[in-house]
């Protein structure tokens, strides 16, 4: 990315640094410890993100930002002890962790070098988790299989969101949310096989979660504290039929639930600052088979999900600023197709396809209208979900010689999706080739690669600047060659 206001042609450069190691220790055969740690640290540029539609519109990867300082720094780390016990029957796996993140942005909020209205936004995050899982489970192989568990987690973090004017030197919003959650889980699972073909499976899982949030915007001085209790219990059916040897039919139903939370970024008012969980039913049912001597995999599978209180992004009529609501019912059903073959030694073909209608049924949203200048009420029954393409398609070749020379060629398309509830912003459906060649030796690989072969325009995120007419968007990443080493040791 280039800032052509600023001359910058770093205006996204990248610098990261990640590392993982683990100790694993068998004192007997039926011990096993492991200590995981892992840490990221990242000093990135943020000036990524262009109009691509309106009077403000600059070429591909090309920004006019008026800011100098846009920048994300982020550090996390991780530890995870993982203990694992088994006896003759049954097995016994104990995961600790403690996860710690924090996160520093800045960049231009108005996106354009615009003198008159500098608007400069600043955001950081700290947090912290503790988690516990303790899990049991059945080793023997008979008609009935079982598996059963709890789960606990505590959690603090910190949010500090700015927006400053500095045309006026004047702070616009200055929001500082702090947060406390505790929860956890207890679930079970057991399966009972008939006939020695037929298998029953039911599950439940109990969630718990409690939450405290606190809220004040330095710049108003408004002050918010609302605590938030979470609970459900999420049921799972499934039967499997050995049709024949490799082949395998099956359906499934189960309960979705998605926790809910707070809208603290967005001058939140005591009726908006929070927002409920949403539900869904998963129904599914398909057809998982293997043949000529595992040769050819053929697998289908079709889905229908039906979700209420669904979380919707919508404009407030009052602040014309965007808050979460419980405000509308949504559905998707489809298939997915899942091919892969081995003709030759060394040689796989592969084919995967999705199908997808994923509509909102009921919705009266508030949003703006088509010139954005103003706040309307809309009906979205009927349109599509953000970021959900009716399509979705991949497929490729694969050869890897007994000498260690690899090859590998694929696609990945996708049919036109939207950005937003309105189906206004939108994305033409694209197609990415990528290719693969190398070598895989006993102890290192070598691997020469290229991704977006033929250097297809599209955007990973796009959005619909309030009060005017400019779309934003992210550029996709262009036609990219690079080389990677691995060695083990």
């Amino acid at each position: 990315m280039k800032n052509i206001y600023l001359d910058d042609d770093e205006s996204a450069a990248g610098h990261r640094f990640n590392g993982r190691a683990t100790l694993r220790w068998t004192p007997t055969e039926q011990w096993d410890i492991s200590f995981i740690a892992d840490m990221l640290d990242s000093d990135d540029k943020t000036g990524f993100m262009r109009y691509a539609v309106g009077p403000n519109t600059t070429d591909r990867f090309e920004v006019s930002h008026d800011e100098e300082t846009e920048k994300r720094i982020e550090e996390n780390n991780s530890q995870i002890l993982k203990i694992n016990y088994k006896s003759e029957s049954f097995k016994v796996t104990s995961l600790t962790g403690v996860t710690y993140g924090s996160y520093a942005k800045s960049n231009d909020s108005d996106m354009y070098s615009n003198p008159k209205k500098r608007i400069y936004n600043e955001y950081s995050y700290d947090a912290r988790q503790y988690s516990q899982e303790i899990r049991v489970n059945s080793l023997n192989e008979g008609n009935f299989q079982w598996l059963a568990g709890l789960f606990g987690f505590l959690e603090e973090n910190s949010r500090d969101h700015k927006n400053t004017n500095k045309t006026k030197g004047k702070l616009v919003h200055n929001h500082v949310f702090d947060m406390e959650a505790q929860g956890f889980a207890a679930f079970g699972q057991a399966t009972y096989t008939m006939l020695d073909r037929l298998h029953v499976m039911a599950g439940l899982r109990f969630d718990y979660q409690d939450m405290q949030g606190d809220y004040v915007n330095k710049a108003t001085g408004l002050e918010l504290q609302q605590d938030l209790e979470c609970r459900e219990l999420l049921p799972k059916f499934s039967l499997s039929y050995d049709v024949a040897d490799g082949v395998m039919a099956y359906a499934t139903v189960a309960k979705g639930y998605l926790v809910g939370g707070y809208n603290w970024r967005r001058d939140p008012e005591e009726n908006t600052f929070d927002y409920e969980p949403e539900y869904s039913w998963n129904y599914e049912a398909g057809l998982k088979s293997t043949w000529l001597n595992n040769r050819l995999m053929a697998n289908l599978s079709l889905f229908y999900i039906t979700v209420d209180d669904k979380q919707v992004s919508i404009v407030d009529p009052d602040t014309t600023l965007y808050t979460i609501e419980n405000a509308a019912k949504a559905y998707s059903y489809g298939l997915e197709v899942e091919l892969k073959a081995r003709p030759v030694s060394g040689l796989e073909l592969f084919a995967n396809f999705g199908f997808n209608q994923c509509k909102f049924d009921e919705f009266i949203s508030t949003g703006w209208n088509s010139s954005y200048t103003e706040v309307v009420t809309q009906d979205m029954a009927g349109n599509y979900l953000p970021y959900a393409p009716p399509y979705t398609f991949s497929a490729g070749i694969q050869y890897r010689a007994e000498c260690g020379f690899m090859a590998r060629a694929d696609v990945f398309g996708t049919g036109k999706f939207y950005a937003d509830a309105a189906n206004t912003v939108e994305q033409e459906g694209y197609e990415l080739v990528n290719l693969k060649i190398g070598y895989e030796g006993k102890n290192w690989d070598i691997y020469f690669w290229v991704k977006n072969l033929f250097d297809q325009e599209y955007f990973v995120m796009m959005g619909a600047q309030s009060g005017g007419s400019n779309f934003y968007a992210t550029d996709g990443g262009p036609r990219t060659f690079g080389v990677t080493v691995a060695y083990r040791f």
